[in-house]
């Protein structure tokens, strides 16, 4: 089961160091923030569910990434960043991500970092333009459908007199996890189209996402799929451990 999470600390919103705007997509306004020029080699984060683009900050901000543009976003129904009417699949989560790497003048190959939820998205993204993604970067990431399971809670989260009383945010949270081990399923045999190097980075005590999703990433291309495991941390690795994350990323 794939789960993101929200930051605690104080408004990042407030933070200068962040340049925020709204790109339209599909007649809404998606909420995006940009961390350093554009002119540079991307780095794009893609958070969790729930979550927000604040998620990356503690990562963005370390100095082993001053020499990129990093790009967060608020996915469609998160932070603030409006709801689309449709399915929230894998292919038309990419096709957003798309769509914000399209902001850089930077045009060449990305580094693209998922958490959570977000790293099929990213592993999607690399299947839809392997053009733009030059590695990937997933982190406690939700890949394995065999290991997919849907909770009671979640089956009761999606009875109409629930879905009136919870949040928005959890409604729509669960609503793009329930279909998540068909759309992973469905996605299996793509995997043999990522031409880039993958890391796969996860918590030894994530009770969350289970570590043995690493095994199948390195199932699909055993010398193409490098790890760092983190033994004594569990899923929230991007607070936990930004500095070290951020150095896998800039040695990617």
């Amino acid at each position: 089961m794939a789960f993101g999470w929200w930051s605690c600390r104080p408004d990042p919103n407030q933070d200068k160091r962040f340049k925020h705007s709204f790109i339209p997509v599909d007649g809404v306004q998606l909420h995006v923030i940009e961390h350093g020029s554009p002119s540079r080699p991307a780095i794009l984060y893609i958070h969790g569910s729930p979550g927000s683009w604040d998620n990356a900050l503690s990562i963005a901000i370390q100095d082993q990434l001053s020499d990129f543009w990093f790009v967060s976003y608020d996915r469609p129904g998160f932070g603030q960043s409006h709801s689309l009417n449709w399915s929230g699949s894998l292919d038309e989560q990419a096709a957003i991500a798309e769509k914000v790497l399209n902001l850089s003048p930077y045009q060449g190959p990305c580094i693209v970092v998922g958490h959570s939820f977000g790293a099929p998205i990213a592993v999607r993204l690399a299947i839809r333009c392997p053009d733009r993604v030059k590695a990937l970067v997933l982190i406690g990431a939700a890949i394995d459908p065999d290991l997919e399971r849907i909770q009671w809670f979640q089956r009761l989260a999606n009875t109409k007199l629930a879905r009136a009383l919870l949040p928005q945010m959890w409604d729509y949270s669960n609503q793009e996890l329930l279909p998540l081990k068909s759309e992973l399923t469905a996605m299996s045999p793509d995997w043999d189209g990522i031409a880039c190097p993958i890391t796969m980075v996860h918590g030894g005590r994530d009770r969350l996402v289970p570590p043995a999703q690493v095994h199948y990433a390195r199932t699909t291309d055993p010398s193409g799929v490098r790890q760092a495991i983190f033994p004594t941390r569990g899923h929230f690795l991007p607070w936990q451990e930004p500095e070290a994350i951020a150095a896998i990323i800039s040695d990617m």
